[in-house]
């Protein structure tokens, strides 16, 4: 997994550090910071969200799949001293409802992560908890080393899924989170899903 970050008509490392500029692209994955490189023992990865601190330093939500039934849920901070990189929690295997007798076509649809656009260290989740996905609200004080918890969704009978806090919002207004509630979700072209949403004072 790479970083990179478009200015000023030329791409950048996390360092800063310029890589090139706009009338010599293409340039090779490698040139760009590493965040994570895939193993065969930790698995693949996938990115599932991209946020920055007060300094613009990029911080990355990302899974880490070692198998298809747990993909783990990790928090990539960049600081002066390089990436700072910890797991949050594991989440369980994929949502959608896979029909019985069937290979499931999208193994890596984990239940999904956000960074609050407004406070790089508090993320919402969604994590399989006694079998059912719900939507938790995690928050770290120390570049991810550490996190509390709250649920936002208790004992659900259907999946609370893909969370994600709404940009453009005041720093004063209420917290908001909105995610999917599955009644159904077989493939992204078989689904019924409802929309839901809390506020949190």
């Amino acid at each position: 997994m790479y970083y990179a970050y478009y200015e000023d008509g030329a791409f950048y490392r996390a360092s800063g550090e310029q890589i090139a500029n706009i009338d010599a692209i293409p340039f090779e994955p490698k040139d760009a910071s590493v965040v994570y490189t895939s193993n065969p023992v930790e698995g693949r990865s996938w990115v599932a969200d991209i946020g920055q601190d007060s300094q613009g330093n990029p911080v990355i939500l990302y899974t880490r799949s070692p198998d298809e039934s747990n993909h783990q849920y990790w928090y990539a901070r960049y600081t002066d001293s390089g990436w700072e990189d910890h797991k949050i929690c594991d989440s369980g295997p994929w949502f959608p409802q896979t029909p019985e007798g069937q290979v499931e076509r999208e193994p890596h649809y984990f239940g999904g992560m956000s960074i609050h656009p407004d406070n790089p260290n508090v993320v919402y989740l969604s994590r399989q908890v006694d079998g059912v996905f719900e939507v938790e609200r995690w928050e770290t004080g120390d570049l991810g080393a550490g996190w509390s918890s709250k649920p936002i969704t208790e004992a659900s009978i259907l999946d609370q899924v893909r969370p994600y806090v709404p940009r453009g919002l005041k720093a004063d207004e209420d917290e908001v989170v909105l995610w999917m509630e599955n009644e159904k979700y077989i493939h992204y072209t078989d689904y019924k899903t409802s929309v839901k949403y809390a506020i949190l004072k």
